[in-house]
């Protein structure tokens, strides 16, 4: 029996368009490059920045400000590189510089306010970007098993009881939407 994995990504982006879906998750289809500007850049970047704090033996918290001013400069020399001879080359980097603006803002904002509730205090990193599945549906007509799989940013293990839980960090847009 064939073990089919589904992400919510996945079933995001047949919901949304089944043609891309069909184009990127069936057929394999990716851009060339990741985008440097918009939410997708944006959210990769502090996930990554993120994810060099939460993990077992990683970075203190206060150098979240300095860790994302490194991969903004990363990316800033990447949008040279790719678009600096182009006549888009002004509106993008402006965007970029928006976007890292907010960005050092939101990261800066997150270490004060885990400062100051203590959120993280009390618990122990134990795992980062661990893959999770669960059985979905099984048919044994079609011989195929459906998993549902997720990822977890921070797997935690809270001192007080030993109980296992996990921090989910997501970025947004707009708090009213």
């Amino acid at each position: 029996m064939s073990v089919r994995r589904i992400s919510n990504s996945e079933v995001s982006t047949y919901k949304d368009c089944p043609r891309r879906w069909w184009l990127s998750w069936h057929r394999g289809l990716r851009p060339k490059h990741e985008p440097l500007v918009g939410a997708l850049a944006i959210g990769s970047r502090e996930h990554e920045a993120l994810a060099q704090v939460y993990t077992p033996g990683g970075l203190p918290l206060t150098e979240l400000p300095t860790i994302i001013s490194n991969l903004l400069e990363d990316d800033r020399r990447l949008l040279d590189e790719r678009f600096g001879a182009t006549a888009r080359y002004p509106e993008l980097k402006k965007k970029f510089e928006s976007e890292a603006e907010l960005q050092k803002i939101m990261l800066e904002g997150y270490v004060e306010w885990v400062q100051e509730t203590g959120a993280d205090a009390g618990y122990e990193v134990i795992g980062a970007e661990e893959v999770v599945e669960a059985p979905f549906y099984d048919s044994w007509l079609f011989k195929t098993v459906v998993h549902l799989i997720g990822r977890l940013d921070v797997r935690l293990r809270r001192l007080s009881d030993g109980r296992i839980v996990f921090i989910d960090h997501k970025t947004v847009g707009s708090f009213i939407k």
